[in-house]
């Protein structure tokens, strides 16, 4: 087979139907429609996954900076030489009774049997 001839075998395979001009025209609009509503949803995402980004990024910096104001102010503490953690109340009464040592867990006695 020749190369004409292939060409040809080639284009007969390939070729759409045949069309008038008003039904091409027709077809070329909708596919140009076809066309733009991707791109626009293609738009659509991308601007989602940007606002997205841009949320994350805000949370990051909100958080950080929390997160170093807590640092500061807990350094301001010990500079001051209060305690970081305020004691929750009653606490130092209910030591009193108990005494320190008496929260620890007490290992259970095992008879043995022999």
């Amino acid at each position: 087979m020749t190369s004409k001839q292939a060409k040809k075998r080639y284009l007969e395979r390939t070729r759409g139907p045949i069309r008038t001009r008003e039904e091409q025209r027709e077809w070329e609009r909708e596919e140009q429609a076809k066309i733009r509503q991707e791109i626009k949803e293609r738009e659509q995402e991308e601007r989602k996954r940007r606002d997205a980004e841009r949320a994350a990024n805000r949370a990051r910096r909100q958080r950080e900076a929390a997160k170093e104001r807590a640092e500061a102010q807990k350094k301001e503490k010990r500079a001051q030489g209060l305690p970081v953690v305020a004691p929750k109340e009653g606490q130092d009464t209910i030591t009193q009774f108990f005494g320190h040592h008496s929260f620890k867990k007490q290992k259970p006695s095992v008879a043995k049997v022999g």
